[in-house]
């Protein structure tokens, strides 16, 4: 074993919380996930002069294979950036121009809500998030006009965006945040993309508080949250010891010019996929409008641990099988059985971007073709191929992909977004315990489904903002909980490769 190994043996072993981890044999085969696969590739790429897409993890032989040859990677130079403006990457623009298609409402926020479990020193909180502002330079950041490009202008000095309020209970705390979160982030006063809120309720036995931190997407994915949630917990932290914390800003131009770079860098190719991936894609929409409905079902711990077992039985990923299970019940509900759906992807955090907040992830579209021979083994086979696919060719942003596609100008790629979500919510420390708690948010598309491990088991919640006569909003997940239950008690055939599948 060389030096390369013996490392990768360390990162491994902890990534998957093991004492020992074989580095010859497959990284599926010990258990990594799409998740795992993405934080591994970001250590690599960090460690070592490479730029390994997650897609390569996946598909591996031996885990070995990962670093053979690989040399250290060199410091990233940083240095010489206009640190005083930060062009929107292709991501960020997207947000901004949907934002601006549909405003109103918080499809486009990320509201981060804790339940907070004891008094907090306001004027520290303040100071807290007034480090943070200076560590993070998109927080200081206001929508501009440079060079003919869409940025963001970055401020010297942070700008106070911390609002108290008191309510009479704890509904109507609640209350204020969730219409808080609606609050338009873009406005024409030139204010920073974010706020937060300390709400203060009730008096004696009944006293309680609520924060809110409220960040537009251009600013924060799932990923980032967690990265601002650890500096201002550090920062408050050290305001409470009476220290004023230095404050190195992140390399957020750098960073983001990076991924400028890269979302073109791979274009021809990309475009050549997307472009023989979507032909003949269905065009048929189910609309979108009306008031938005939340249903929510719950799949069981021993139901779950089956659908595990089964994904490391077939070498692919609990993703991936919850993925197919959605498309088969999908097929049925909207009655198609062409559809696009889009999954989330999380780009590789590597080298700066490890400490940077901006959002770094994609919407993948995952293309699904129901044969006549419902066969869920042969679909988790063919929808693993494509999810591995559509990584390899993730640089290609998701609003470029759409325009590649044959459907008429108007018409969404894609109805539905289904994410299963392993990514623990993101942890919040001001000195006393908070509980993290979840607001209702509009959803971008007509359907979204959300699936993340709650008590050992899956919650699974379901947005549908879908105009009426359309599809009955209860029987989706219905249907989706009794596929992953048909296929927990009479597990099928080993999947087929979609390379070599006939439909």
């Amino acid at each position: 074993m060389n030096t390369n190994t013996e490392w990768l043996q360390t990162v491994c072993c902890e990534l998957l919380c093991t004492d020992t981890v074989p580095v010859d044999v497959a990284p599926l085969a010990l258990g990594m996930n799409s998740l795992t696969a993405v934080r591994l590739a970001a250590r690599i790429s960090t460690e070592f002069d490479a730029d390994l897409n997650p897609a390569a993890v996946l598909r591996a032989s031996r885990l070995s294979d990962l670093v053979e040859g690989l040399r250290p990677r060199p410091p990233a130079d940083t240095s010489g950036m206009d640190e005083s403006f930060i062009a929107l990457s292709h991501m960020q623009l997207a947000f901004y121009i949907a934002n601006q298609i549909a405003p109103g409402g918080n499809a486009y926020h990320c509201p981060l809500v804790w339940r907070l479990d004891g008094p907090v020193n306001r004027r520290l909180l303040e100071l807290a998030l007034d480090d943070l502002a200076r560590r993070h330079p998109v927080m200081r950041g206001t929508l501009a006009y440079r060079r003919g490009e869409l940025g963001l202008a970055i401020a010297d000095q942070p700008i106070p965006r911390l609002r108290h309020h008191r309510e009479a209970d704890e509904a109507a705390a609640l209350a204020r945040v969730e219409a808080a979160s609606r609050d338009p982030l873009i406005t024409a006063r030139g204010e920073p993309l974010w706020q937060a809120l300390l709400v203060e309720h009730g008096d004696g036995a009944t006293e309680g508080r609520l924060f809110a931190l409220i960040n537009h997407h251009m600013l924060v994915d799932w990923m980032a949250a967690q990265v601002l949630l650890t500096d201002l917990s550090r920062f408050h932290a050290a305001r409470e010891e009476g220290d004023y914390p230095r404050v190195n800003p992140t390399p957020s131009a750098y960073v983001l010019a990076e991924r400028r770079k890269r979302d073109g860098a791979n274009a021809p190719a990309a475009v050549a996929y997307w472009k023989r991936e979507l032909t003949g894609a269905s065009t048929r929409s189910l609309g979108h409008g009306g008031a938005v409905r939340h249903r929510q079902t719950w799949l069981p711990g021993p139901l779950t641990e089956s659908l595990r077992a089964l994904a490391a039985r077939w070498g692919t990923t609990l993703h991936n099988v919850l993925l197919a299970c959605f498309a088969e019940a999908y097929h049925d509900w909207c009655g198609s059985d062409d559809v696009v759906i889009g999954v989330s992807y999380a780009f590789p955090r590597t080298g700066p971007a490890q400490s940077v907040s901006a959002p770094l992830m994609n919407t993948l579209c995952v293309r699904s073709c129901r044969t006549r021979r419902r066969d869920l083994a042969a679909m988790t086979g063919r929808l693993t191929e494509k999810v591995i696919d559509a990584i390899l060719h993730s640089e290609l942003p998701v609003a470029k992909v759409a325009s590649l596609a044959d459907a008429p100008v108007g018409t969404p790629l894609f109805d539905v977004f289904f994410n299963y979500q392993e990514l623990s919510p993101p942890t919040l420390d001001i000195g006393v315990s908070a509980e993290a708690l979840t607001l209702p948010i509009d959803p971008m598309f007509p359907v979204v489904v959300v699936a993340m491990p709650h008590d050992g088991g899956i919650r699974v919640s379901a947005a549908l903002a879908l105009p009426e006569g359309g599809p009955d909003d209860d029987a989706l997940l219905g249907s989706f909980a009794a596929v992953c239950e048909s296929l927990a008690v009479r597990p099928t055939d080993e999947p087929t490769n979609a390379r070599t599948a006939t439909s």
